[in-house]
This record gives C-alpha cells, structure tokens and sequence, in this order.
C-alpha cells in the first residue's frame, strides 16, 4: 500500500481501534470481549472435535497422539513456549473493583477457565497433529487453517474452513489486545494509587481506567507491534512472564505460614517455572 509494509499498519490500526474500544467504557470493552472470545471457542471447539472425528472415522491414516516424544526434552520445550498461551487468566486480578463479590468469583473463574483452556488446546492439537502433521513441520502458524480446510472438504468447502479458521485468529488476537489493553490499564490505575506511578501517567481518581494510561499504553502497544515480530514479541513474553510468576509464586512460598497460603501450589509452580525457563532460554533465543 503506497510502498508501506502493509502488516504493520494493519497491526497499529487494531491497537488504536482497541484503545478506542476501552475509551468507550467498561460495558463496551466487556461486551466486545463477550463476543471475540464466544465466537473463537466455539470455532476452535468445532474444529477440535470435528477433526479428532474426521481423524477416528473417515481418515485412513492411523491417529497420532505424539505419545512418542513424551521421553524426549519435546514436551518441556513445548510447555516453555506455550506458556504464554495460559498467562492471561491472571488479568481477572486486575479489575476486582468491578466484581461483586471478587473473592469468591476469581477462584471460580479461575478452576473453570484453565481446564477448558487445557481441553480446547489439547483437542486442538490432536486433531492438527492429525490432520496436517506436514504442514506443522513446514509452516505451522497455518497448520490449522490446513487442518480446518481438510475437515471442511468433506463437505465441499475446504475453502470456507481455512477463512473461517482465519477469522477465529483475527477474533482471538483481538480478544487479546483488548483484555490486556483493559486489565493493564486497570492495573497501572492500582500503581498509581500507590504512588507506584508518576501522577503524568493518569489520575487514579477517575472512574474506569484513566484515558491518558490508556493512550500510553496504546502506543507501546503500536511500538511492539510495529518493530517487532510475532516469535519476538511470544518469546519476550514467555521470559517476562515466567519470571514474574517465578518470583510471585517464591513470595508466596515465603509467606506460607502469615498469610495462610499452602505451600503445595506456589512450590509446584516455581519447579515447573525453574524447568520452563531453562528451556524457554533454549528455545526462545
């Protein structure tokens, strides 16, 4: 488009819709949230299953599971790199102040959404380690527009499968763009009525999340997105977030005893952090 590389003004004009989006107001940034994140896990459900049956009924390739690589250094690598894909739940934190009762609505939120997440991504991946085992060695960001197109065919229309497929990534990168956008924005509101943040960041006193936090994080949203790449942008998150997990989970370690915290679950999630980053060290550089 006039010379310009088109992927990066597609990327900033969905930041600033976004931003847009979160100026509006909670109920406008939770209702659009409803929607995106309705729409992907109904597509990805339907892909999941779909293609596990395929697999199971029509396929005359036997179904693989990748049972094979389970003694090999494979899963650890693949748990560093997906980590990312489970770091969202945490923004449920963020935003307490619009929840009745948060206390007993976050952990429940919580002991729902993980396992679902957990089924959806493993029904996923069966059915594209399935469907187009080829296609993950050789391009696997659009493993699964293959795998969607091959369920489709059946009926004739492989074509729509891979654009529906598509449209569930747009609806899933979306959502994330306006959780974070909302969740951050409620948390730099918290540091800043700590005095954690300099008052020219936004007014801690206004209702919903300051606009001017909001503008600000925006454009370091756009910064991100525009100078860097998507392996990048995953890997630099996947290290930020298992250390500030890390070091969250060893304070609640050491605090055990005051706060009344079992120590079972903040121990269990530093060893699986402490295996996570050394190979995410591996595979992330």
């Amino acid at each position: 488009m006039a010379g310009l590389p088109l992927r990066p003004i597609i990327s900033a004009l969905a930041v600033a819709g976004f931003v847009g989006l979160n100026l509006l107001g909670t109920r406008a940034t939770g209702s659009t949230e409803n929607v995106l994140v309705s729409v992907k896990v109904v597509i990805l459900v339907a892909l999941g299953i779909g293609g596990v049956l395929y697999a199971v009924t029509i396929s005359t390739e036997p179904v693989q599971f990748g049972t094979d690589q389970f003694t090999t250094v494979s899963p650890i690598m693949a748990a560093a790199i997906s980590f990312v894909a489970f770091q969202g739940w945490q923004l449920l934190f963020y935003d307490q102040e619009s929840m009745d009762d948060p206390l007993d609505q976050i952990p429940t939120a919580i002991y729902i959404a993980i396992p679902v997440a957990v089924f959806i991504y493993v029904v996923v991946a069966v059915a594209t380690f399935a469907l187009a085992p080829l296609a993950l060695q050789a391009h696997p960001h659009t493993a699964l527009t293959e795998a969607a197109s091959t369920i489709a065919g059946v009926v004739g229309l492989a074509a729509v499968g891979g654009v529906v497929l598509s449209v569930s990534a747009l609806f899933s990168t979306g959502s994330a763009i306006n959780a974070t956008l909302f969740s951050a924005g409620y948390f730099a509101k918290g540091m800043l009525s700590d005095d954690l943040l300099p008052d020219r960041v936004g007014d801690s006193s206004v209702s919903g999340v300051p606009s001017r936090t909001l503008l600000l994080l925006g454009l370091v949203t756009v910064v991100f997105t525009i100078y860097g790449s998507l392996e990048a942008i995953t890997s630099f998150a996947s290290l930020a977030f298992i250390v500030v997990f890390g070091s969250m989970s060893a304070l609640a370690f050491s605090r055990r005893d005051s706060d009344q915290i079992h120590p079972v679950p903040p121990l269990l999630v530093s060893s699986v952090l402490s295996g996570s980053s050394y190979s995410c060290s591996i595979t992330c550089t």
